[in-house]
């Protein structure tokens, strides 16, 4: 079917006026202006391999734990479960995991497991 002027228009002036519930926003301004995690559904992420495609959703998944307490399943044919388990706790722990003690990487494996499930690769 054909899109209909008015019903564009009724749904534009809905978005205007705050009658359209908005996505989860991160409170970074430059990336909530662009992309919100909205609810319900399903996203696919490709592209060519070794371009940062796990490193930037990884990072959104786990602000989005952190903030809003989602729980994320995690399939990735180009990584292994350790190597998304190292990018997760390393963005929670805000250093590296040669720079935290072993008390805190525990630690914070115990939350990335409550808030990520990762499927292995040879599953």
């Amino acid at each position: 079917m054909i899109a209909q002027a008015k019903n564009i228009q009724d749904r534009i002036l809905d978005i205007k006026y705050g009658r359209v519930k908005e996505g989860l926003k991160i409170d970074i301004p430059e990336i909530d202006e662009y992309l919100r995690y909205k609810q319900g559904n399903f996203n696919v992420l490709i592209g060519h391999a070794n371009v940062g495609k796990t490193t930037v959703i990884m990072y959104l998944f786990t602000i989005w734990a952190i903030k809003h307490k989602l729980r994320f399943v995690v399939w990735s044919s180009e990584n292994t479960s350790q190597s998304i388990v190292r990018k997760i706790i390393e963005f929670k722990m805000g250093k590296t995991i040669n720079e935290a003690s072993d008390g805190l990487i525990n630690e914070t494996i115990d939350w990335c497991d409550t808030y990520f499930k990762i499927i292995e690769v040879d599953d």
